[in-house]
């Protein structure tokens, strides 16, 4: 498309947004002509207030881009010979273009009509045409070094970007006049010295702060660019991004809607701070490396971006409803693009567009590293806006508006093509069926010579990414079974009644540290199954914290851990017997919650309905899913179970820990006269049961092997005096029976690790003296 038709195009997109909004919600009345004309003649200049103030700079600001497009259409029409008719002539259309949309207004209630309007019209218009002169010569400019490609065309876009934001910042530009519009600020929550007290959710609080870092990173390259940036230290940028955030926030102060805080000056300081680090360091890297760490990081860029989706929605907070309430918010829904935005403030509709494009950002993003078409990313970012706004219609408090999937879905796109533009690559239009020229990428060198391994590797790359999606097509199956156990465990824990946000913390620091290592998730599972019990708070233990830091782990560590080979089922003595141990539970699972009901409100908060049954059986499902993930990880033969005990004496030590404080709370450490008996951390002690000393003495069997096997003697002394700990611990249940289990686990440990002691290495026990007097004494 040439220049001019791109102008074109864009006034007359421009003209039609300005009409259509200005008609909105186009509840139309049929008037008299004579009629309307004569109350158009007679409008009124009104006195306005502080809100009136804001709506009526939001006109001035909406008419600019009309003058000046209206201006450059006509310069590049008529050329330079005759600017001044151009625009004159541009000047008298945007005059009856405002007079117009004024008039058409009398017909569409509860439009007002006002010379206050026609002015603000006027003022805006004129002012887009008195810089169109200036303007222009700068944007041929940009075009004509948009063209060289790299680094040079953000360079011609920082200065824009440092005027735009700024700007943006303080619309609508509702500036405080008097005294009394000073003390309402004062008086209000939209100001403080830390948050602004009537801030978000501190979720949405921590977002919003992280934006403003994002969006103070090109103030941070602009002052690592010039020539002087080196000699810039450190301190001096974060002074430089502290004035920045002072002088934003002081003006924010000064206009009735901004909302003015100290957090802000920090973070845009930051924000400064780590652009310019990031410029410094920018040469290093290209932008085709740059998408390809996103792309091999698709998934959980994605599943990230899905929470946080759901957690800006409401998922987490707004109570959920039913179908009526669902239904009737249906019925009430207003499908117009924009409707619901006539009916807020510039500044919260401007806040609404801004903060659905930031949600949808990463989506354009993924494209772009994937080589997608812009209307697959608007087709994808679209889905997902129609999905979060469809889910407002069961939450509560909140109504949907389809507008923003609209939005989702231009900025995905128009963020696509612009990151495709700037990557120096035509707009893809299709999907390519091969990975980019080799050509795209240097060829590294070592010594002034090409390194073969480097060129090889990157060649590997390349035939990985002609492939890549061959086998992510191959991967959909386990993707949405991964996507849909995590969008369960999220769900389950945003219903927690208290701790609902430090345990979605909690699963989603161990599902991206599964997702680095799943090897670890044999040692993060073990190590919170006895601490992980927040049923005396929550009232949940059917399916608990517990059970969805189970799935997380282990759906996340099944699909990163490649699946084995394909062998024959070996039905050998053992299989066999978890065979009979399958059915059997099975059988009990059928016979206790026989005859099976439908569940209600009262099936899962006691113990004695069939539903029980499965509360029974979900230990041995939980345990084997993780039998099969240690199989598959059977590549990691040593270091798996390395995990396993690790994580069974971390739990021990946190059990114990635990059972020390209750002693000492309670009664005292060596108060064995008095007839109290521990629980610990078990929760399940409430209804009596061997819970406790079962775990102690079982875990009890890792630790002694830990001290029996260590070839350090830090281990070896941790390990004992781990055991020592386990010891006491169940010396303060007064269980007999624990007694007996704790000292057949030894003789067990014991007798097995002499058995397979080798003669050969007879002359190393010596070295495990300590280890071994410990568990005598212990015996």
């Amino acid at each position: 498309m040439s220049r001019h038709r791109l102008t074109l195009a864009a006034w007359l997109a421009w003209t039609a947004f300005v009409v259509y909004g200005s008609l909105l919600p186009f509840d139309f009345r049929p008037t008299p002509l004579e009629h309307a004309w004569a109350l158009f003649r007679e409008a009124p200049f009104l006195a306005l207030g502080i809100e009136s103030r804001a709506d009526w700079i939001a006109n001035a600001v909406l008419y600019v881009p009309v003058g000046f497009l209206t201006a450059a259409v006509l310069l590049r029409a008529v050329g330079p010979a005759a600017s001044a008719a151009a625009l004159g002539l541009a000047a008298l259309w945007c005059a009856a273009l405002a007079g117009g949309v004024e008039f058409v207004q009398l017909f569409f209630p509860p439009r007002t009509v006002s010379l206050n309007d026609l002015m603000a019209e006027t003022i805006g218009s004129g002012l887009g045409i008195a810089l169109s002169p200036y303007l222009l010569p700068w944007m041929r400019r940009l075009q004509l070094s948009w063209d060289r490609g790299g680094l040079r065309r953000v360079s011609m876009l920082l200065p824009a970007y440092v005027l735009a934001y700024p700007a943006l910042c303080l619309f609508p530009y509702d500036l405080l006049l008097s005294g009394a519009e000073f003390r309402a600020k004062l008086s209000s929550d939209n100001w403080g010295w830390w948050l602004a007290g009537g801030g978000p959710r501190p979720v949405l609080a921590a977002l919003q702060l992280a934006l403003e870092v994002g969006l103070a990173l090109p103030f941070g390259w602009l002052l690592a660019r010039r020539r002087t940036a080196p000699s810039v230290g450190l301190p001096a940028l974060a002074l430089a991004g502290g004035l920045l955030g002072l002088g934003i926030e002081a003006g924010q102060f000064m206009i009735a809607s901004g909302i003015s805080q100290g957090a802000s000056v920090l973070s845009r300081s930051a924000g400064v701070l780590l652009g310019a680090l990031l410029w410094r360091e920018g040469h290093r890297y290209s932008l085709q490396q740059l998408a390809h760490h996103v792309r091999c990081r698709a998934l959980p860029i994605l599943l990230v971006h899905g929470l946080l989706l759901a957690v800006v929605t409401g998922w987490f907070v707004r109570p959920w409803q039913g179908l009526d309430p669902a239904q009737a918010q249906w019925q009430a829904l207003r499908l117009m693009p924009f409707y619901y935005h006539y009916y807020t403030t510039e500044a919260l509709a401007l806040f609404s567009l801004g903060s659905v494009v930031v949600m949808y950002l990463p989506v354009a993003v993924l494209g772009w590293s994937l080589r997608w078409s812009t209307a697959t990313a608007a087709v994808v970012a679209g889905l997902m806006g129609l999905a979060m706004e469809g889910s407002k219609l069961f939450l509560g408090g909140t109504h949907p508006d389809p507008t923003n999937a609209l939005i989702a879905a231009a900025s995905a796109a128009t963020v696509l093509h612009g990151l495709a533009w700037l990557d120096g690559l035509p707009a893809p239009t299709e999907r390519p069926d091969r990975p980019a020229p080799q050509a795209a990428m240097p060829t590294p060198r070592v010594d002034g010579a090409p390194a073969t391994e480097a060129v090889a590797a990157a060649d590997a790359v390349a035939g990985q990414s002609a492939g890549w999606r061959r086998a992510a097509a191959l991967r959909v199956a386990p993707a949405l079974a991964l996507a849909l156990a995590l969008a369960l465990a999220a769900w389950s824990a945003q219903r927690l009644p208290l701790f609902a946000l430090p345990v979605l913390l909690l699963l989603l620091v161990c599902a991206g540290v599964v997702w680095q290592r799943p090897v670890l998730a044999l040692a993060l599972v073990p190590a919170a199954l006895p601490v992980l019990d927040l049923a005396p708070w929550t009232g949940r233990f059917y399916w608990d914290e517990f059970d969805l830091l189970c799935l997380v782990c282990w759906a996340v560590a099944m699909f990163r851990s490649p699946p084995p080979a394909s062998r024959s089922a070996r039905w050998d003595g053992l299989t066999l017997a978890f065979a009979a141990l399958a059915l059997s539970l099975l059988i009990g699972t059928v016979r206790g919650g026989w005859p099976w009901q439908w569940p209600d409100e009262n099936s899962f908060i006691g113990y004695y309905g069939g539903y029980n049954a499965l509360r029974i059986v979900k230990g041995a499902v939980v345990a084997g899913c993780f039998v099969s993930l240690f199989r598959r990880l059977a590549p990691l033969a040593n270091e798996r179970q390395r995990m396993v005990s690790a994580g069974i004496n971390s739990g021990l030590a946190l059990a114990v820990a635990v059972i020390l404080w209750e002693r000492n709370a309670f009664v005292g450490w060596l108060d064995f006269a008095t007839d109290y008996r521990v629980t610990g951390p078990f929760s399940a002690m409430h209804k009596g049961g061997a819970y406790i000393e079962c775990y102690l003495a079982v875990a009890s069997a890792f630790a002694a092997t830990t001290a029996l096997q260590a070839r350090d003697w830090l281990t070896r002394l941790t390990s004992a005096g781990l055991l020592l700990g386990a010891a006491y611990a169940l010396t303060v249940t007064y269980s007999r029976n624990g007694y007996a289990a704790f000292a057949l686990m030894l003789v067990l440990v014991l007798g097995l690790g002499a058995l397979r002691t080798p003669p050969a290495g007879r002359a190393l026990a010596s070295t495990r003296r300590p280890s071994w007097t410990v568990a005598a004494v212990l015996l």
